[in-house]
């Protein structure tokens, strides 16, 4: 098994049944080896737009798009591992400082994103 490193910003393309695959970025450490991860999804009108993300913000993204804080989840790095080993999971680089700072801020603001996973958000960015 390959021996993947994941830090917070690294993003990576994950297979989301039934609709492929999305984005997904590791937003917070939430213990020793489970990040809080988020995915991007296109923009649509009844989207949770605390944190909006257009072309340039990161090279998988191609048009307006936003983060869907609802259906974020805590993931084992070894579940990634895991993933990437059987070809469900690919790596994508890593987002800037500042698209990241904008996550997790649209993260503490959504009315989306589970309590406790804005309080493992909050003890990260204070």
């Amino acid at each position: 098994m390959a021996n993947v490193g994941l830090s917070i910003g690294d993003t990576f393309r994950l297979s989301t049944p039934p609709n492929n695959y999305h984005l997904f970025i590791a937003i917070a450490l939430t213990s020793s080896r489970k990040y809080l991860c988020v995915n991007v999804t296109s923009y649509s009108s009844n989207s949770d737009t605390s944190c909006v993300l257009n072309l340039g913000d990161h090279n998988f993204i191609k048009h307006k798009s936003v983060i869907n804080y609802g259906d974020a989840r805590e993931i084992e790095v070894t579940t990634i591992a895991n993933l990437i080993n059987s070809d469900s999971c690919t790596l994508k680089g890593t987002v800037s400082t500042s698209v990241l700072s904008r996550i997790q801020q649209g993260g503490l603001k959504s009315p989306r994103l589970k309590n406790k996973f804005k309080l493992d958000l909050k003890t990260l960015v204070g």
